[in-house]
């Protein structure tokens, strides 16, 4: 199945290629890469990278054709192959919007959500979710690509487990098995969707939410050993 593919450069987000192509799907993808530069709290980030490398084994991949771009430039530089693919992912990428969105819409755009929607939608919906104290809401969302950020209509839902009590090692975990359920599931000829209750709305998160002040606090929560030497 030819299989096309927006995401992000981190390990998590990489390894899902090597899932789609270890499959025996033909992968195109358009990677987005963030700006380069220090981030606050790297304390908080250095957690983040221990649980990726312990969950995610090392992406690598014989045939993928990957194109590389500046992260927020899918929207403007993207472009559907010829002939259209088969089934479109969506993993990590920057909101897509305009002409692309729409046709992404009209292909059935599969987006996997690093978070438990509609409770949680936005940007690092697990974390606000383990800091709001709704640890059975840590998951990911499968679902259609809709017009609105994280509220296409429902494919499938995956929660953490609850006998893993560090929160980036949980948030991982349950992505790594998403990303297995989505690739099995991916050649199904006929999607049974779930729409979507707002009414069910938390929290939606900004990337500005997350801020020095909330990073620290949830290290001294969750890492205090961490946090007195950062």
């Amino acid at each position: 199945m030819n299989v096309l593919v927006f995401t992000s450069n981190s390990l998590r987000h990489l390894s899902l290629l090597a899932k789609l192509e270890r499959a025996g799907h033909r992968v195109w993808a358009y990677v987005e890469v963030p700006a380069s530069g220090p981030r606050h709290t790297p304390a908080y980030w250095a957690r983040v990278a221990k649980a990726e490398r312990e969950v995610f084994p090392e992406a690598g991949w014989d045939n993928c054709r990957i194109n590389v771009i500046p992260m927020g430039a899918a929207s403007e530089h993207a472009r559907i192959p010829d002939p259209a693919p088969e089934r479109v992912v969506v993993f990590g990428s920057s909101y897509l919007r305009g002409v692309l969105a729409d046709r992404l819409i009209e292909l059935g755009a599969i987006n996997l959500h690093a978070g438990v929607a509609p409770q949680y939608r936005g940007a690092a919906c697990n974390f606000w979710a383990q800091y709001d104290g709704h640890w059975d809401l840590v998951g990911a969302t499968i679902h259609l690509l809709g017009r609105g950020l994280d509220s296409g209509p429902i494919l499938d839902t995956v929660t953490g487990s609850p006998f893993i009590d560090d929160p980036w090692l949980r948030s991982m975990q349950v992505l790594h098995t998403a990303q297995q359920i989505l690739v099995a599931d991916l050649p199904q000829r006929e999607l049974h969707t779930t729409e979507q209750d707002g009414d069910e709305l938390i929290r939606y998160s900004r990337a500005a939410d997350f801020t020095p002040a909330v990073a620290e606090e949830f290290l001294h929560r969750y890492a205090p050993e961490v946090a007195l030497h950062a």
